[in-house]
C-alpha cells in the first residue's frame, strides 16, 4: 500500500465477515484520524465517519468524511467544526448512542473540553452535550466518556478530594437528567497503583450484571483487570487479572458485541482454523498495516 494510504477494516465477529476499506489521500504524515461506525436507519446504511484534523499545520478545523457500506463510497459532510485538538488521554474513542449519534471529547479551547456529537443520518455536527450541572470541565480532569446500558457515561477525578465521579446521564440530550450513580478511590479498589493520580481514562464500564443494576463489571486498562463493583455499598467485589492471552501490545482494551447477522456490503469471510470459529490471526494480519483503525459493528 502507498505510505500516504489509510486502511480500516469492517467486522461482523458474528458472521466472521470483514469488509476492507481504503483511505487514501492523507494530507500529511501529522493528520490525526479519527473513526467511528454507526447505522443510519433512514436509508438502512452502515456507515463509517472519519474526522480529519491537520496537528501538523495547525488547523483549528475538523473535516469528516463519511463512508456508505450500501454504496461504497466516501462523501464529505456537510458542516466541519472548529478543535484545538483531541485529548490525548480520551484515546479518540466514539461513544455511540442509538446507534447513529456519534460522540467524542474534543479541546474547543485550550484546556476547555466539550462533549462533540455527529449524526450519521443527516451528517452533520448536532448540539454539544452539556457536561454534569454545566460544570466546565478542563483537561486537567481528563475526563473518559463512554455508554453503558444505552446511556452516556462520564468519569471525571476530583484532586482536592482524591476520587473518580461517574456521572449517567438518564435520559439523552435532557441536561437535567445526569445523576451520579457512584464514586470510587484509589483506597476502596486497593490497587498496588495509584489510579486516581494516574487518570480515569484507565477505566471502562461495560455493562450491569444482574437485572437489579446494583452491580457493574469495569475494565481496567492499565492493569488489564476486570472489576466487578457493588454500586450498592459503593465498594469492589472482586477483581480479576486477564493474563496469558498472545494478543498484540497495541490491544490494550475490551469491548462488548451485540450479536448481529447483518450483512456487510462486499463483505469476504475470514478464514476459518480447527479449534476456532474465526481466525483471529487473519483480522491482527488485515489490521497489523500502518496507520490501520478496526471498527467493529455494534
Amino acid at each position: 500500500m502507498p505510505s500516504n494510504c489509510l486502511d480500516i477494516v469492517v467486522y461482523n465477529p458474528s458472521t466472521g465477515i470483514y469488509k476492507h476499506v481504503e483511505v487514501a489521500d492523507l494530507a500529511s504524515p501529522m493528520t490525526s484520524n479519527t473513526f467511528g461506525l454507526g447505522f443510519d436507519a433512514a436509508n438502512d446504511d452502515y456507515k463509517v465517519v472519519r474526522i480529519i484534523h491537520d496537528s501538523l499545520n495547525h488547523i483549528n478545523k475538523m473535516d469528516v468524511m463519511v463512508y456508505s457500506l450500501k454504496m461504497n463510497s466516501w462523501r464529505q459532510a456537510k458542516n466541519s467544526r472548529t478543535i484545538v485538538s483531541f485529548p490525548y488521554h480520551q484515546g479518540k474513542e466514539v461513544s455511540v448512542i442509538d446507534n447513529h449519534l456519534l460522540h467524542w471529547i474534543i479541546e474547543t479551547t485550550p484546556s476547555q473540553l466539550e462533549i462533540a456529537c455527529f449524526d450519521i443520518c443527516n451528517e452533520i455536527w448536532t448540539e454539544d452535550i452539556v457536561w454534569p450541572y454545566s460544570l466546565v470541565i478542563g483537561s486537567r480532569l481528563k475526563p473518559q466518556l463512554g455508554v453503558l446500558d444505552g446511556c452516556l457515561y462520564v468519569i471525571f477525578k476530583i484532586p482536592s478530594e482524591n476520587k473518580l465521579d461517574i456521572w449517567v446521564m438518564k435520559e439523552y440530550g435532557v441536561n437535567e437528567s445526569w445523576m451520579k450513580l457512584f464514586e470510587i478511590s484509589n483506597q476502596c479498589l486497593e490497587l498496588p497503583v495509584n489510579i486516581i493520580y494516574d487518570s480515569p481514562w484507565r477505566l471502562k464500564l461495560l455493562c450491569y450484571t444482574n437485572k437489579s443494576k446494583d452491580e457493574i463489571s469495569i475494565w481496567d486498562d492499565g492493569l488489564s483487570s476486570l472489576i466487578w463493583f457493588d454500586l450498592k455499598n459503593n465498594n469492589v467485589k472482586s477483581i480479576k487479572m486477564i493474563r496469558g492471552f498472545k494478543l498484540p501490545r497495541l490491544i490494550t482494551s475490551v469491548y462488548l458485541c451485540n450479536g448481529s447477522l447483518v450483512n456487510i456490503p462486499g463483505g469476504r469471510p475470514l478464514q476459518i482454523n480447527k479449534g476456532f470459529r474465526f481466525s483471529l490471526k487473519e483480522v491482527f494480519r488485515i489490521a497489523s498495516r500502518k496507520f490501520t483503525k478496526g471498527c467493529w459493528l455494534p
